[in-house]
């Protein structure tokens, strides 16, 4: 089977997996307000995606995302690229991609609130910087060893898992909009069923993206 294909299945099983056995504990728990039954999360996910709160609260983690993600995806991928052609660039550039991709920059963000409040800066700036550095080492790494398409597919890969994991917790600790806040104030409210559905919503569209430009690097790096 074409490496495309094999990881589009593994990801189709995972989901399946992952579907049963929340399923499985759901019956066992038996008690919805620790953990709903699947069907009745994904009807809320599908009655609240929609509307008209929610659409804000996506809208405004989506721009967060354009703004801090995109730039730093861009100048991450170049600069690995460039560090790969170019000793003098790699000697300038790789010292901080391997410290600050290694570091746990999370532990910046009260000195993001702090310099730019609650406000979009913020959020888009502590995506970038959580995101940018990860990437860049990856992509120096990879493009040493494979084509460079394939570095920057699996750059472009580990930037939306590390964006969007950034994004949430951004906002979980920090923000008074967004997906990550509409799932934490649900969760604050005890309200399982939407605290679920809530991270569907977001985890479940990462994983399908991640999947296909992890599918799309198997194949062409075959």
């Amino acid at each position: 089977m074409p490496p495309f294909f094999r990881t589009l299945l593994y990801t189709l099983f995972g989901i399946a997996i992952v579907a049963l056995a929340w399923e499985a504990a759901a019956l066992v728990i038996d008690t919805p307000t620790k953990l709903p039954a699947m069907s009745g999360v994904l009807r809320k996910a599908i009655a609240i995606a929609p509307s008209a709160d929610y659409v804000r609260h996506a809208t405004d983690s989506g721009t967060a995302l354009l703004y801090g993600l995109l730039p730093a995806l861009i100048g991450a991928v170049l600069l690995g690229m460039m560090a790969d052609t170019s000793s003098g660039i790699r000697f300038l550039v790789g010292p901080l991609a391997v410290v600050l991709g290694a570091a746990p920059l999370i532990a910046l963000l009260p000195m993001f609130v702090a310099w730019w409040g609650l406000t979009m800066t913020m959020k888009a700036s502590a995506i970038g910087v959580l995101a940018g550095f990860p990437v860049m080492n990856a992509v120096m790494l990879v493009a040493g060893e494979k084509s460079r398409t394939v570095a920057i597919l699996h750059g472009l890969r580990l930037g939306v898992v590390l964006g969007m994991t950034a994004l949430v917790m951004v906002e979980f600790a920090a923000a008074s909009r967004g997906v990550g806040y509409f799932i934490m104030s649900s969760a604050n409210m005890f309200d399982t069923t939407a605290t679920m559905a809530g991270i569907v919503l977001v985890v479940l569209p990462t994983i399908l993206v991640a999947a296909l430009l992890q599918a799309i690097e198997a194949q062409l790096g075959d």
